[in-house]
């Protein structure tokens, strides 16, 4: 089946279990929008297209690198083009809320400290207070901590990279050591 391709290339060992035919079908799983892919892949590759991003563009923990402001510059028309409207209310119902709900519900039973926040995002339309109190109570509510920047995640749209919430490299760091501080005073640390 579609587990395949993952048991072929990390666990080998799960072969020793299977019989001939399955070990065969294994080895030789594909699917036609997988073939046609990759023949097209090796088309564009054979014709020098490179692809915006590679293996080569994530590090060691499966980040993509590169976020650099020089390399953000053909994004910069597409991001001043943008009025930025971030979603900032929960509903309770929604499948986002149900979601996140397991997850905290999982964290609590299994000791894990959550907190959340805001996301980092284009400045634009304010946050409301009462938008930052129900993410807020979304959290709390349910055994955790939310933690709120003064700058709400909101930074001005020079700071992101090729979209309004991929901040380029220099940003990212800042962004962190803010992060950083706050946890600190959060978790009393």
């Amino acid at each position: 089946g579609a587990e395949a391709p993952y048991v072929i290339a990390y666990e080998k060992s799960s072969l020793e279990d299977f019989s001939a035919a399955r070990k065969l079908n294994a080895y030789l799983y594909f699917d036609l929008h997988f073939l046609f892919s990759s023949i097209a892949e090796m088309g564009l590759s054979a014709m020098d297209f490179k692809r915006r991003i590679t293996a080569d563009d994530y590090n060691a923990w499966g980040d993509q690198t590169g976020h650099t402001i020089e390399k953000g510059v053909p994004y910069r028309d597409y991001l001043d083009s943008l009025d930025p409207h971030p979603a900032t209310t929960v509903s309770e119902g929604s499948y986002s809320a149900k979601a996140v709900s397991g997850f905290l519900a999982w964290a609590s039973d299994h000791g894990v400290i959550v907190v959340g926040g805001f996301p980092t995002y284009a400045q634009g339309e304010p946050v409301s207070a009462e938008a930052e109190t129900a993410l807020k109570t979304f959290y709390t509510s349910r055994g955790h901590y939310f933690l709120s920047l003064k700058n709400k995640g909101r930074y001005p749209k020079a700071d992101f990279f090729d979209t309004v919430y991929h901040l380029t490299e220099p940003a990212q760091v800042e962004h962190s050591k803010l992060v950083g501080l706050e946890l600190k005073k959060l978790l009393d640390l």
